[in-house]
């Protein structure tokens, strides 16, 4: 769903912050927070357990 580009700007957030310094609710990066993270970023809606592969 998303490119290799976007998946390695994601990859490169979830290394370099935690979810609560993006101002998103987590305090952990969950499949949940990454899902969130990935339709603020790009406005793409994932189904949860697409996230998690």
């Amino acid at each position: 769903m998303l490119t290799p580009e976007q998946e390695k700007e994601i990859r490169k957030s979830i290394e370099d912050k935690p979810p609560d310094q993006l101002k998103m609710p987590y305090v952990l990066w969950t499949r949940e927070a990454v899902r969130e993270l990935i339709e603020r970023k790009y406005s793409i809606r994932i189904d949860i357990r697409t996230v998690g592969e």
